[in-house]
């Protein structure tokens, strides 16, 4: 038989009804609702939730709703931090984590910091209701070492100029120019969430992957996280293009020529993935425009990126008070003259 419990959308704890109030009472926080406003509520949680899991949390019992990719996040009610071991089993558990070093308190005067120094940001974004939300996420990535067997073959040209009287001596020189050698690219790094913002996850790099550490689940302790949803396969195409550029550049620079053009040819002789998870604070504000808009810090050195929100009202006044000032300049300036 199944049992229903009203919570609190305030505090989480469960609710009563009040038969001389007619409505549900919280005996925690003392916030009242009809019944209306509370059995809403549940339909848009059963709407939201359609597409996720239900998990119990640990601690208090409550539901703990996660997308597929979630593998550790917080109870809404008791604030406890939730690692869904089995989302990092088999296949799905990294190799490598990049523990967080920069502490919440830390992220948040970063981002007040930062903030200050923008002048028309509505209040909303850096509220302090919007500032306890910020989170610290470790994003899914693949990190890939590749070795290339390349070959440069081309043509070196070498010119030189002399004055003989009233004319200029030119000479070109052509050379078979053919170099070749093992092009090592290590840390090839691709986004391995489909769903990520890509300007949300990479615009805080890059990370000093020397501190990278064998993964360990007491590290996602307190944070979320999530599981990757692409597959290495699915990248070795755009990275084998993007190494093949890079062997390119490295066989042909560092010539003496005059200029020097041909073709290089790689091929593949090594390739290796392992699966990292890497650590930022991210804090999002959807403003009046319906636009969702983020600032994220890097959390190992503290390298921040973000889009923000304008308030156009204080733009305008501003804009409008400047136009005043200078319309009001430009007349007393007009009957010193007159």
């Amino acid at each position: 038989m199944a049992v229903t419990t009203y919570r609190c959308p305030a505090c989480g704890n469960g609710l009563r009804y009040d038969p001389e109030l007619q409505k549900l009472v919280c005996d925690y926080c003392h916030n009242q609702y009809y019944e209306h406003e509370i059995l809403d509520l549940i339909k848009e949680k059963e709407l939201s939730t359609a597409n996720t899991n239900l998990y119990h949390c640990p601690s208090c019992g409550a539901e703990v709703a996660t997308n597929e990719t979630t593998a550790a996040t917080y109870c809404y009610y008791c604030h406890n931090p939730v690692v869904l071991s089995g989302r990092l089993r088999a296949e799905f558990r990294p190799d490598y984590v990049l523990p967080f070093k920069v502490t919440k308190d830390q992220a948040r005067k970063n981002f007040l910091n930062w903030v200050q120094t923008k002048r028309y940001i509505p209040k909303g974004f850096y509220s302090d209701s919007n500032i306890e939300k910020i989170t610290g996420v470790y994003y899914p990535y693949w990190m890939a070492d590749y070795t290339l067997d390349s070959t440069f073959s081309g043509e070196g040209k070498e010119s030189t100029t002399v004055s003989d009287g009233n004319y200029n001596v030119v000479t070109t020189k052509h050379y078979d120019v053919v170099r070749r050698g093992d092009v090592e690219l290590r840390n090839v790094q691709r986004g391995a969430l489909s769903t990520a913002d890509r300007k949300l996850s990479d615009g805080v790099h890059p990370y000093d992957y020397s501190q990278m550490q064998p993964f360990s689940e007491t590290a996602l302790t307190g944070f979320q996280a999530e599981k990757r949803d692409v597959n290495s396969e699915d990248l070795h195409q755009s990275i084998e293009e993007e190494m093949k550029s890079y062997a390119q550049n490295l066989l042909t620079e560092g010539h003496s020529y005059s200029s020097l053009s041909g073709e290089t040819i790689s091929q593949v002789k090594d390739a290796d993935f392992s699966y990292a998870l890497l650590p930022a604070w991210v804090i999002t504000y959807t403003g009046r425009d319906g636009v969702i808009y983020y600032y994220s810090i890097n959390g190992q050195n503290q390298k921040t990126c973000g889009v923000l929100p304008i308030d156009k009202g204080k733009l305008k006044r501003d804009a409008f008070a400047i136009f005043a000032v200078v319309a009001g300049l430009l007349a007393i300036g007009g009957m010193f003259i007159w």
